[in-house]
């Protein structure tokens, strides 16, 4: 039995954000963005401190291929077909997943203004898939979630415990499902004119996860 001066706290956070660009024949380029966030609350991990879990770039790029297993998993059971991998797309991924990270904020325009469009033209990648008389530019989901489940602390004083840690599974299996309970990106990673993704992720200091899936 748990001491009395003792609680548990599950916070189970995924943040996602979903972009995709159409050009109308005849008519200026529009960006539509749909964003939903599930789960609430934050762990007491304070910025500048350091996780105590696995927070390695290698783990990081360990998740890539399982996000995008269980992508191409989703779309096969829809009847769509498979995505292959682009690794110019998991370029322009990673530098805004990086760029998320080192300057602290989450969103498809970075505080430079640039979009995910612009962000692919300037590393020289163009993506322009034409149905009827619209014709498609990149596409982008954002993920973000904790490695942490939750944590035990003492009451009386404050003090973290123990920390409960998610596994890779449990990771990808977050922000794969926040995506799909949230309809832009439902639908962003079922349009059947999609015929690649570069998916990257990188996990911060304290312990933030954050996934960048571009399509084409």
């Amino acid at each position: 039995m748990m001491n009395a001066n003792l609680s548990r706290i599950i916070k189970a956070m995924a943040c996602v954000a979903a972009f995709l660009v159409t050009m109308s024949f005849g008519g200026s380029g529009t960006g539509v963005t749909d964003t939903g966030v599930t789960g609430t609350g934050a762990l007491p991990i304070a910025a500048g401190d350091t996780a105590s879990g696995d927070v390695s770039q290698l783990r990081a790029q360990g998740l890539e291929p399982m996000l995008h297993e269980r992508i191409n998993e989703i779309r096969q059971r829809q009847g769509l077909d498979s995505l292959s991998w682009d690794f110019e797309l998991n370029i322009i991924a990673y530098a805004h997943s990086q760029d998320m990270a080192e300057r602290d904020f989450f969103a498809h325009e970075n505080p430079d203004g640039l979009s995910p469009e612009d962000r692919a033209q300037a590393a020289g990648f163009t993506c322009e898939i034409r149905v009827g008389s619209t014709i498609y530019s990149i596409g982008e989901n954002l993920g973000k979630v904790s490695i942490y489940e939750g944590y035990t602390y003492n009451k009386a004083t404050g003090e973290v415990i123990q920390y409960d840690y998610r596994t890779d599974v449990e990771i990808a299996d977050s922000v794969v499902s926040a995506w799909m309970k949230s309809p832009g990106h439902r639908k962003n990673i079922l349009r059947d004119f999609w015929r690649a993704e570069g998916i990257a992720v990188v996990i911060t200091p304290e312990g933030m996860v954050l996934v960048t899936q571009n399509l084409c």
